[in-house]
């Protein structure tokens, strides 16, 4: 309590009580200018919980550099820079708005803090944060980090190019119950397209065993490229296949109900064959494997010219299963089913404690340093990922003119009537 308001109310007690102490110091020496400038606030000691706010909110810019940069770690160098500059950016805001609760506002306005935080955040990595910048760096990081934390193989990527952002898009972290996700939606996805082409199929024009043969093209040029190196030729299969087709084709021609069917076991084949290639336990993908693929991409090509609304369909089951591949691979992968222990744990212990040795913070730094370990890891760090992504769907536009609109609303403060 200031001293001077204590020595007023002793001398007039019950005068002064609508005024708190702060007020009635403030009038008292406003009304005798340097009578009482002798005395001074008594000295309090600082509470723990206010140590830490203050320190927060001193360094709260560097804080969130070091995390930014961290979490560029996880996700590569392509997004180190970007996250650092975010991380620095978000911790001059939070500065900010610290302060403001600590009853120092700032006179520049939600404008001027913006403005602050950009700058600060373009310290910590040159970042820009004005509209649409910070919805691509939003969602690039989203993506950077999510694939960082996967790690998809180059043949996965080859095969399911959107993987990752079809993750991101459902919002399935890296974990079984992501996966599972992924795959009740598949399932889902898949039963919509055999409900359509069943409804159409009893007045859809029969599918022809030529149509589907069209598709072997590709599988033609791989084995003559093959037989060109001296391995046994395979051409043989091909025609072998054909015939094949030929023979079992209904007379009429095939139902689309029927050519559903036996495109999923044609696609289940593929897949079984391609898989054996990636463990090694075949040499490379075989002539049987790669006409399988062609059959199942010919009965749906065939599917899709009678029932185009199909092929929408067919393409979201198709997203959702490379993205279900792509984390069927990360969660199985060794050092991901494991809490803690490896590089991560390395890591984050660094980046908490170098924090609490430039802070004097041990508590906080180790605080920093768990929540670096929890960012690192595939199903906690993901959730991140998923988090950013959702951020950039924001329509930073609008928000930025309602901002700019309150700001430009706001009048000169009018003095107290008191």
């Amino acid at each position: 309590m200031p001293q001077l308001a204590q020595l007023v109310r002793a001398k007039y007690p019950g005068v002064y009580d609508d005024l708190d102490d702060a007020a009635l110091e403030a009038a008292v020496r406003a009304k005798y200018p340097g009578v009482y400038d002798d005395l001074v606030e008594e000295p309090k000691a600082e509470h723990p919980h206010a140590r830490v706010a203050r320190l927060a909110g001193e360094n709260l810019p560097a804080i969130g550099g070091a995390i930014g940069s961290a979490l560029g770690m996880v996700g590569g160098p392509v997004v180190s820079a970007g996250t650092a500059a975010l991380g620095g950016a978000a911790g001059r805001l939070g500065q900010r708005v610290l302060h403001a609760m600590q009853g120092r506002p700032a006179e520049d306005g939600l404008v001027g803090m913006a403005a602050d935080a950009g700058q600060h955040g373009a310290v910590q990595g040159a970042l820009d944060l004005a509209g649409g910048a910070a919805t691509r760096m939003l969602a690039g990081g989203a993506r950077r980090l999510y694939t960082g934390l996967a790690k998809p193989s180059k043949t996965l990527r080859a095969d399911h190019p959107d993987a990752v952002q079809t993750a991101l898009a459902v919002r399935a972290p890296i974990s079984q119950g992501g996966l599972r996700k992924l795959e009740a939606m598949r399932g889902q996805s898949a039963q919509q397209a055999d409900a359509m082409i069943d409804a159409a199929s009893p007045t859809a024009r029969p599918i022809r065993a030529r149509e589907v043969i069209s598709e072997f093209g590709d599988t033609v040029k791989e084995l003559r490229r093959r037989a060109d190196i001296g391995q046994p030729s395979e051409l043989a299969k091909v025609g072998e296949r054909g015939r094949r087709l030929i023979a079992a084709e209904p007379a009429g021609g095939m139902e689309l109900s029927r050519a559903q069917e036996l495109k999923r076991t044609a696609q289940n084949a593929a897949s079984a064959g391609y898989l054996q290639a990636k463990r090694g336990t075949v040499k490379e993908v075989t002539a049987d494997t790669m006409l399988d693929k062609d059959v199942a991409r010919g009965l749906r090509a065939a599917i899709e010219r009678r029932v185009p609304d199909v092929a929408g369909v067919n393409q979201r089951t198709q997203s959702l299963g490379g993205a279900a591949s792509l984390l069927e691979d990360a969660v199985g992968r060794e050092g991901n089913t494991h809490a803690f222990g490896g590089m991560r744990d390395l890591i984050a212990a660094g980046s908490g404690g170098g924090v609490g040795a430039a802070f004097g913070m041990p508590a906080e730094g180790a605080a920093i340093g768990l929540l670096m370990r929890l960012l690192s890891s595939p199903a906690t760090g993901s959730l991140a990922a998923i988090g950013m992504n959702e951020a950039s769907r924001l329509p930073h536009g609008q928000l930025l003119r309602l901002l700019m609109s309150s700001h430009g609303s706001t009048g000169t403060p009018t003095a107290s009537k008191r």
